[in-house]
């Protein structure tokens, strides 16, 4: 019961020095597929100098940058900005850029999805694709993002080392977590996801619940 007065405590602390924080956010989230100019180095050079010209202009102190390439807008993530051990990569340009935009006193969160990756090996994503129960069957989610269910320890370690490659490569100051990380009403019904419940619960998921 201490610890948890303790942490309590802390936690309230810390909202209010929050609040007692002088300086307001004025922040801008920048999408990186506008500023890179794929096979043309300067021109991404140029691109990036006007952002950051603009950035000064308009006194932003703090902006989210797209960590990832998505070109088509879908929020479906398969090629990233950075080095990393699980993604191809677009260009490497990411730790520069946010390397530049730090030097004008300006803080960079990563802009990252949480569970909307698809990997070199489709295989593994159809097996491990979000699943939902719709009209009395059990298919990959029809939903916007094509997400990968959270139940997975082989996901999880996945995008786990995604994110360990774009802190150890980048000197942000956090992540921007995208919106796909939830599930509706009818989601997620991945084996592994039932698993999970049962374990947990000890109860059992069956279509009929649903």
């Amino acid at each position: 019961v201490i610890v948890v007065d303790q942490e309590i405590d802390v936690f309230a602390y810390k909202l209010k020095q929050l609040w007692k924080d002088p300086t307001p956010m004025r922040a801008m989230q920048v999408d990186l597929d506008l500023i890179y100019a794929p096979g043309d180095a300067e021109q991404t050079d140029r691109n990036l100098g006007e952002l950051i010209e603009r950035l000064v202009a308009m006194q932003v102190n703090t902006v989210f940058l797209q960590a990832f390439a998505d070109p088509d807008g879908d929020g479906n993530v398969s090629r990233v900005y950075f080095h990393n051990r699980v993604l191809p990569v677009e260009a490497d340009i990411f730790a520069h850029a946010v390397h530049q935009i730090k030097i004008r006193g300006i803080k960079v969160y990563a802009w990252l999805p949480v569970m909307s990756y698809i990997f070199p090996d489709d295989t593994f994503n159809r097996k491990f694709h979000v699943q939902e129960f719709k009209n009395g069957q059990t298919s990959p989610s029809s939903s916007w993002y094509r997400r990968l269910t959270p139940f997975s320890d082989q996901v999880a370690q996945k995008v786990g080392l995604l994110f360990e490659d774009l802190a150890a490569g980048a000197q942000i100051s956090g992540v921007l977590f995208q919106d796909d990380a939830y599930l509706t009403d009818f989601e997620d019904f991945h084996p592994m996801a039932i698993d999970a419940f049962k374990d947990k619960t000890g109860g059992h998921v069956t279509p009929e619940q649903l």
